[in-house]
């Protein structure tokens, strides 16, 4: 261990502190940090950035956003968006509602949507693109700026590459807000960094009131027993609550809870894109069982559902408990795991919610920067991106069935054809299992820098 510790202490660079552990990730380390490399992946993240703006103009009257503003604007006329066509307004305005004819999001956030209305619909459309490319270059400068700890270099290569990251141009495709929630995800653990726990807590409600799913970060500030900022938490929630019924009003408000079992439905939980663990288990039993199953299967689908969920959570509350006694979260390795989890127990969850993964990578560079992280921990999290990045692009280029219910492709068209057409269906559920692993390595394995290297 001396030995191994001797050659990482010679082998430092710019990552941070000292040198990645284990020999191949020093190398990765310092090669990513030279300058022709980093030049490099500046290009490679203006090339990614310029292919998703070049497709913008044909997605401004399409999902997600059309979606977005009809909604806000039957809300702002008066009517209530939940229980209203959306149809005959999309019509109008020569948007596409399609098949989601109500609106699905909690009233704050598109009380927050309705300034936008005022605007012509395309022209709020590349307001909304603007500030979601303001908001998700605050929440790298964040995450890898100079709080992160980094090296401006490592911060740069680093960017880049979070920039070229394949959920990102899923996310612009459809104008959606997910990196909002990231940027709260940092800015909320800045502010707690600095000890001002209020704010803190307003950053996880205003997320819990915009999209309901970040609700379960609760239960991460109740096992690291942050008692005061779970306090604030319940306090800003519930004066985001009052303001929004004030404004929206009670009826409207409470429509919401209306669309959650149509948000919940078995459609929705089935679709193939749906990388939640619910959706993942359902289709699987729909593999089997094909379509109509019956009431005995799909009540085991639910047990089954419910147990691995269970199990998820278990495992995330269990790592938590087992990485320290205190409320220090260190290197913010108990949240990165709560993160990958809260994806993984929504009922619906999308490729586009892998932007939240940003918040991961960038926790394990920063420990990997200092030794505090496993060389398994590193090897899953890279097989987590990879899957994404490089393995689903080469299937999805063989099989060519987009959009297609891979359930009825299988029905008709069995054998090794049918097994591509699945493993493309499900590849970006493998990657986010791959993510949680990454994730409970890195909180169970060894923290301190000398631990770590032994580790490895």
């Amino acid at each position: 261990m001396q030995a191994a510790g001797r050659r990482a202490d010679s082998n430092r660079e710019t990552w941070g502190e000292s040198a990645l552990p284990g020999p191949l990730a020093q190398r990765v380390g310092r090669i990513a940090t030279q300058t022709p490399v980093i030049v490099l992946l500046c290009v490679v993240a203006l090339l990614s950035l310029s292919i998703i703006f070049a497709e913008l103009p044909a997605r401004a009257h399409r999902w997600d956003f059309s979606h977005y503003y009809v909604s806000a604007l039957v809300l702002r006329k008066g009517g209530n968006p939940y229980v209203t066509d959306l149809r005959p307004s999309g019509a109008r305005l020569g948007v596409e509602i399609g098949q989601i004819d109500r609106a699905t999001y909690p009233p704050t956030f598109y009380l927050l949507l309705e300034p936008l209305t005022l605007l012509p619909v395309l022209s709020a459309y590349w307001v909304w693109i603007a500030l979601t490319t303001v908001e998700l270059a605050a929440a790298l400068y964040l995450l890898f700026g100079p709080t992160s700890g980094l090296s401006a270099r490592a911060g740069v290569a680093a960017s880049a590459v979070a920039l070229s990251y394949g959920p990102i141009g899923f996310h612009y495709h459809f104008a959606q807000c997910q990196i909002l929630i990231l940027l709260m995800i940092a800015a909320m653990v800045r502010l707690m960094e600095r000890g001002r726990e209020a704010g803190a807590a307003a950053m996880l409600a205003a997320a819990t009131l915009l999209r309901v799913f970040p609700i379960l970060l609760i239960g991460y500030l109740v096992v690291i027993r942050r008692w005061r900022m779970l306090w604030w938490t319940g306090v800003w929630l519930a004066a985001g609550a009052l303001v929004t019924v004030a404004l929206v009003g009670f009826d409207r408000s409470v429509s919401f809870f209306r669309v959650v079992p149509f948000i919940a439905s078995d459609a929705f939980i089935r679709e193939y894109s749906n990388v939640s663990t619910s959706g993942f288990i359902a289709r699987e039993f729909s593999y089997v069982v094909g379509g109509h199953p019956s009431a005995t299967l799909i009540e085991w689908r639910r047990i089954t559902t419910l147990a691995a969920e269970l199990g998820i959570l278990a495992l995330t509350v269990a790592a938590t408990l087992r990485a320290g006694k205190t409320k220090i979260d260190q290197d913010w390795r108990a949240l990165s795991l709560w993160i990958v989890a809260i994806i993984m127990l929504s009922p619906t969850a999308w490729v586009h919610y892998f932007v939240l993964l940003i918040f991961v990578f960038a926790q394990m560079l920063v420990a990997a920067s200092r030794r505090r992280i496993s060389g398994r921990a590193l090897w899953a999290a890279f097989v987590g991106f990879a899957i994404v990045e490089v393995v689903q692009p080469l299937v999805v280029s063989i099989v060519t069935h987009n959009g297609a219910d891979p359930q009825a492709l299988l029905r008709y068209h069995r054998g090794i054809g049918a097994i591509f057409i699945m493993t493309r269906a499900e590849l970006s559920f493998f990657s986010l299992l791959a993510m949680f692993v990454a994730g409970y390595w890195f909180v169970s394995d060894p923290a301190s820098p000398d631990e770590g290297l032994a580790a490895i």
